[in-house]
């Protein structure tokens, strides 16, 4: 699957998952009030963290 990122790193992937997810829920009619975090595992012990903290 070919994702709309810049660069298939952790990172970009986290970020990508963390837009798409913060949109679904406002379809849904259920936006996130608090902070929303996704983290991805590239491998054992190497990983990234997105965080959108609300301000």
């Amino acid at each position: 699957m070919l994702l709309p990122v810049a660069n298939t790193t952790a990172e970009w992937i986290a970020r990508w998952i963390g837009g798409e997810l913060i949109a679904a829920l406002a379809a849904a009619g259920a936006p996130p009030a608090g902070r929303v975090r996704v983290e991805v595992d590239e491998c054992a012990g190497q990983s990234a963290v997105w965080e959108r903290i609300p301000g």
